[in-house]
């Protein structure tokens, strides 16, 4: 596939995963309303439950990107993979979301890290040239 068509499909599915990231800060900070949920234990527990599915969605699209990077793909399938991986990127934003709805104030923190990793987990897709440098 040409490499200009490669760049767009990247570039839109990271355009989006930034959308992501922009709505989640804002929806937090104006439209959710934090839970009441005070340092429970199962809010804990769901946090660490959360934590797992968003480095287990983190290891899916590393191996997914590596698998993609050998493939001889069509654009329109090109396109279609990116904005699916995009896709699941978005997943712990939302996942961010629920948790702020849950644990409210006291893990605001933690929700908003959640917001901010689909552009870092979309990353893990790209696919880089290898340099390799002789030694000369």
């Amino acid at each position: 596939m040409p490499k200009r068509e490669t760049v767009a499909a990247t570039s839109a599915g990271f355009a989006l995963c930034a959308v992501a990231l922009a709505a989640g800060q804002t929806a937090m900070s104006c439209f959710l309303t934090p839970g009441a949920a005070q340092n429970s234990g199962v809010v804990q527990d769901i946090g660490y439950t959360f934590t797992g599915l968003t480095a287990a969605i983190g290891y899916i699209l590393w191996r997914w990107g590596r698998a993609e990077r050998n493939s001889g793909q069509t654009i329109t399938r090109s396109w279609l993979t990116k904005m699916l991986q995009a896709a699941v990127a978005i997943i712990p934003a939302l996942l961010g979301c629920v948790y702020f709805c849950m644990a409210g104030e006291y893990a605001e923190q933690h929700a908003r890290t959640f917001a901010v990793m689909p552009p870092l987990m979309y990353l893990l897709t790209i696919k880089r040239q290898n340099r390799k440098v002789s030694a000369q």
